[in-house]
Formats: C-alpha cells, structure tokens, sequence
C-alpha cells in the first residue's frame, strides 16, 4: 500500500521541480528590429545668430547632439549615425542661443535619413526620408 501512494507523490514532486525549469517566451522576450537611422544638423539662418547652439535628444533621454553650428551658404551638415529600434520615437530639438524649438514624433520601419537645419532665428525643420538624401 505504500508503494501505492509513493508513486503519485514522486509524480507530483517530480511534476512541481520541473516546472520552475521551463522558460515561456514572450512578447517581452522577442527582440526588436533595429534600423539604421543617419541625422545631418546644419544651420542656413544667414549668419543670424552663428554659431547657433543645437541639441538633439531622442525618445526624452539620449542627448545625441549639442554643439555650436556655423552658418554656411555651402552646406555645413554634421552627420550622427544611430541605430533605432522599430516604432515610434520622440525627436527634440532646441537652441540656448536661437530661440528654437522642434518636438517631432515619427515612426520607424526601416532606414531612415534626417535633416535638421536650423534657418534663422526662432526656426527649425526637419526633413525625414526613406531614401537617401544627397545634398548639391
């Protein structure tokens, strides 16, 4: 009789330890899509104010650029090469000196090229393309 109710109890034991072993996976799990994404930060304000001081953060926690800009009739663009994750992000923009603002929110799916230039007091704009972009 003993051995009788030791065979359900082994099985549940057994049943109990094992199950602490197995891992589910879940959506939390499962690693996004990461895309490259390239920003060129340039001012064309007419020397205004120059250098014009720009910062850059995204998604309210990663500062990625702040740096004086000089005006330029040639096109004076910093490049910052960032990878993404797929989704939606917040884009922040903003000068100590220039009197400008910028809150963007885009979504990425793929590659991405952004150009922020920063024109005349007070302005930015933000140029977001899945090509590209070749300045003359």
């Amino acid at each position: 009789m003993h051995s009788l109710l030791w065979s359900p109890l082994c099985s549940i034991f057994l049943l109990i330890l094992f199950s602490g072993c197995v891992t589910l996976k879940t959506g939390a799990d499962v690693p996004q899509k990461e895309y490259p994404v390239i920003l060129y930060v340039s001012s064309e304000n007419g020397g205004l104010v120059n250098p014009v001081n720009i910062s850059v953060t995204l998604d309210n926690k990663n500062k990625i650029v702040d740096q004086d800009c000089f005006a330029s009739a040639f096109g004076n663009n910093s490049q910052f090469k960032l990878t993404l994750t797929e989704g939606r992000h917040q884009f922040v923009a903003d000068s100590k000196n220039g009197d400008a603002g910028l809150d963007v929110i885009f979504s990425v799916d793929r590659p991405i090229w952004l150009y922020l230039t920063y024109w005349g007091k007070n302005h930015f704009q933000l140029y977001i393309s899945y090509q590209q972009l070749i300045f003359l």
